[in-house]
């Protein structure tokens, strides 16, 4: 069993923890993975043998490693590749494994995180990932969001997970499957597929936070048993729910 004990926030596309961390065996996960230990250095080995160590380490989707950190709390963020903070990350790593800034921008983004009560949302990391990676494109602002598909948000939010159909929500919003499929990833940045995938997860962990048995938040979730839950959960960040089952705080971001 790991020292999970930290604050745990949940939002499409990307999660974030904030807290004690314990040393996992090489693994990898489909998130992008964003390290930040403010005053002191990450360890992070990767299964090539190389090591590297820095306040702030940026490791790519799928890729094989381990992280040591020091007593110190550490933020976590975990961002979904397809989403639009996602393709932003991989246009700044330029297909590299693994990223590390220069000291200047390491400061920068340390003295971000070193204060109380941070207010993590999707601005506050956008703005983020715009510091470690200052060639990347600016993120644009949002035009308002296309009726159709905030009606099938607003349809996603309150049915059952598990019995929504695509085809179904499409009809119900005026819209062909094909072009649902393409409208809802550009205005929401993910596909139809990993929303829902993280939707699912919001609903479990926010269970999860409440009940303390991933059997119960599985079955809210929408997953087909505590085992789904698990795997999934494990592939998505890389350490097991039942790390955060005891002391944990979960909440989740608009």
């Amino acid at each position: 069993m790991g020292d999970w004990t930290g604050r745990f926030i949940l939002s499409p596309g990307w999660g974030y923890y904030h807290g004690p961390t314990s040393d996992v065996d090489f693994h990898r996960h489909h998130a992008i993975q964003i390290c930040i230990s403010g005053t002191s250095s990450l360890t992070v080995e990767l299964d090539d043998q190389r090591i590297v160590r820095d306040p702030v380490v940026v490791v790519g989707s799928d890729i094989a490693h381990r992280i040591r950190t020091s007593q110190d709390a550490a933020h976590l963020f975990y961002v979904e590749p397809s989403s639009m903070l996602g393709r932003l990350v991989l246009q700044g790593m330029c297909q590299d494994s693994i990223f590390v800034p220069d000291e200047k921008v390491t400061r920068e983004v340390c003295a971000r995180f070193d204060q109380p009560d941070l207010a993590v949302d999707n601005e506050m990391i956008a703005e983020t990932l715009l510091i470690l990676f200052p060639q990347t494109e600016s993120v644009s602002e949002l035009s308002p969001m296309d009726d159709r598909i905030r009606r099938a948000l607003d349809l996603i939010e309150k049915e059952d997970l598990e019995r929504l159909v695509l085809a179904e929500i499409a009809e119900r919003c005026g819209l062909s499957e094909s072009r649902f499929r393409h409208l809802f990833s550009l205005e929401t940045g993910l596909s139809y597929s990993s929303f829902m995938l993280w939707m699912k997860m919001q609903r479990a962990i926010l269970n999860l936070g409440v009940s303390k048995s991933l059997t119960e938040a599985a079955h809210v979730g929408g997953f087909s048993d505590s085992a789904h839950l698990a795997r999934t959960f494990r592939r998505m960040f890389g350490f097991a729910a039942s790390d955060l089952t005891k002391q944990a705080s979960f909440s989740l971001s608009p």
